[in-house]
């Protein structure tokens, strides 16, 4: 029989200094996890953080903001769903906005169209009285400065009788009666009837058009007066000789005609407003409504036109329309 013995002091120092290492242990165990469960809750928790900054931003009405997460789990995609949203939305908005507009401005055509008749056929009688006038005049002896008052009369009269004209045709959209043609020979005729002016002004005038280029369903009334608007612009808006260039291309499922002129140029804000009514950089000489007509007929032919321009650098007026 082997008795083993020790002293209780001894016995109690060894097994408070295991209970000692043992709490020690277990305390910095517990703060390494309180630790690492802070960081990775912070990691967690930071993507949900922006995330919520970021869509309270885009609450209070700022759509271009993106919703950046560096995250590639659920949160990632609850992100990238996020922008998809705000794209749509914003896209919504812009088509409610536009149409919105356009119920507006179809409204105000309506109201003007229907006062524009009576306002030009009065204004029409008028001028039909000034002209009878002005006709007995010429047979009349007057003074040199009679004369000059009768020229001065005669031409703004038909100023006159020009923009009532302009005024009437912009006041009712134009209802096209298209039919399938090929869009070469209305240019050419165009061409043909703005030539002599613009040989006498030193203005060569350059057409590229494209031998496949297939028909399209126009209105070739209407779209004649959108060539010769856009080509008498850029006569008109050049002091000097250059060169006007009209061509053709087609880009997938729309025609397109570029008129392209070497003339002064375009400043930016009045580039912006170069389609709006009674907008002109001609002074007394321009309505204001040449371009808003064109752009008012090529709207009607589910098309659209735009310009381009620089000062100094010409400008170039582009209209597309559907082959279909």
């Amino acid at each position: 029989v082997i008795v083993l013995s020790q002293a209780f002091p001894e016995t109690y120092a060894y097994l408070y200094r295991n209970i000692y290492w043992a709490v020690l242990i277990t305390c910095f165990t517990c703060l390494g996890a309180a630790v690492l469960g802070w960081q990775r809750l912070r990691h967690f928790l930071s993507p949900i953080q922006t995330l919520h900054h970021q869509v309270q931003r885009i609450g209070r009405g700022e759509l271009d903001q993106k919703v950046t997460v560096d995250s590639h789990d659920e949160i990632g995609d609850l992100a990238l769903a996020f922008n998809e949203m705000t794209d749509s939305l914003k896209q919504f908005i812009a088509r409610e906005v536009e149409t919105a507009k356009e119920l507006v401005h179809a409204k105000n055509l309506a109201v003007l169209g229907s006062t524009s008749s009576k306002v030009t056929h009065e204004v029409g009688n008028l001028l039909n009285n000034v002209g009878m006038v002005l006709s007995s005049l010429k047979g009349e002896r007057l003074s040199p400065v009679g004369e000059k008052s009768l020229q001065v009369l005669v031409k703004e009269s038909a100023r006159v009788r020009e923009f009532i004209q302009n005024f009437l045709q912009f006041a009712k959209k134009p209802e096209p009666r298209s039919r399938k043609t090929s869009l070469e020979p209305v240019i050419k005729e165009v061409l043909s009837v703005n030539q002599p002016d613009a040989e006498k002004r030193g203005i060569h005038l350059d057409f590229n058009w494209p031998s496949d280029m297939p028909p399209v369903h126009v209105d070739v009334r209407l779209i004649y007066q959108v060539m010769n608007n856009l080509l008498k612009n850029s006569l008109e808006a050049m002091t000097d000789s250059g060169t006007i260039r009209i061509e053709g291309k087609i880009d997938r499922d729309h025609v397109w005609i570029a008129v392209e002129d070497t003339g002064p140029g375009i400043e930016s804000d009045a580039l912006e407003r170069i389609f709006d009514p009674f907008f002109t950089t001609k002074g007394k000489k321009g309505t204001g409504l040449g371009l808003s007509i064109v752009k008012t007929i090529v709207e009607s032919h589910r098309g659209s036109i735009e310009c381009e321009s620089a000062l100094g650098m010409g400008a170039t007026f582009t209209v597309r329309l559907p082959l279909q």
